[in-house]
């Protein structure tokens, strides 16, 4: 129910015309990325999300570590460029949802 919002927070459809790196170009920048800047962070589960956001087409990746932490990694779906990325303590998480 929280994904089919109206107004400014509505889902916008995907442009695929827009979506140049094939999937495993996008996991290989993903992986690449989490060797040379979190090399000590093991992925557990790798969960990859092609979404349309204000910053344009966007892949939305989420690795959960061995040593429970997410790592964030948002990637323009179309020059490969990383937009963000971010490592996040998922013990932390569980306080902020309370």
């Amino acid at each position: 129910e929280e994904i089919f919002k109206s107004g400014e927070n509505a889902v916008k459809e995907l442009e695929m015309e827009k979506v140049r790196l094939a999937f495993d170009q996008i996991r290989n920048i993903a992986d690449e990325l989490r060797k040379k800047e979190y090399k000590s962070e093991i992925p557990t589960k790798k969960i990859f999300i092609l979404q349309n956001i204000d910053q344009g087409q966007v892949w939305n990746i989420t690795i959960v570590t061995a040593s429970f932490n997410a790592l964030n990694i948002k990637i323009d779906a179309s020059t490969g460029e990383f937009l963000k990325h971010s490592l996040t303590s998922l013990m932390q998480m569980g306080k902020f949802m309370k």
